[in-house]
């Protein structure tokens, strides 16, 4: 009876060490891709303004991503720079305002980037039509950016359901 039941034991082991080896391990792709994304979500965790966040992202390290994802990933950093824009226009009409508005948009955007806009437009109503565009461009900059990481098996995981 001891013998059956170590051979079992053995069996149980065996099976469970093979199921392991076929793991895949993430490509080199996919992990240049996660760094990146992480280092999106802390840049805007840490970031104040738009134009801080164009110059954080610029210096992202894209070493291993694929053609394409770097391609989509600079359009989204050129969809940031339509905020930059909009900041400088900001700056130009109440500097201390802006710079408030601003530090609390890029502060709520992870979490509800929708809200965080509309904010936005309801504080700037002069620049409403500016700051729609700038979204609809940076929102579909992103998307395309997360459908290029899923072809490579990689989520982005962001604090909110939005994204």
């Amino acid at each position: 009876m001891k013998t059956k039941h170590k051979i079992i034991i053995l069996i149980t082991i065996i099976t469970s060490l093979l199921s392991a080896c076929q793991t895949q391990l993430p490509s080199p792709e996919a992990t240049s891709i996660k760094g990146v994304y992480l280092y999106n979500m802390t840049t805007l965790d840490n970031s104040n303004s738009p134009s801080g966040i164009v110059a954080k992202l610029n210096s992202a390290n894209l070493i291993g991503c694929p053609p394409d994802f770097i391609e989509a990933y600079h359009q989204y950093i050129d969809a940031w720079r339509g905020f930059a824009q909009i900041e400088k226009n900001m700056y130009a009409e109440n500097l201390k305002k802006a710079d408030t508005d601003l530090a609390e948009f890029i502060k709520n955007y992870q979490q509800n980037p929708t809200a965080s806009v509309v904010k936005l437009k309801q504080q700037w109503k002069s620049l409403a039509s500016e700051i729609d565009t700038a979204y609809a461009k940076l929102s579909s900059a992103f998307v395309m950016l997360k459908n290029i990481g899923t072809k490579y098996n990689v989520a982005y995981n962001a604090p909110s359901s939005w994204f």
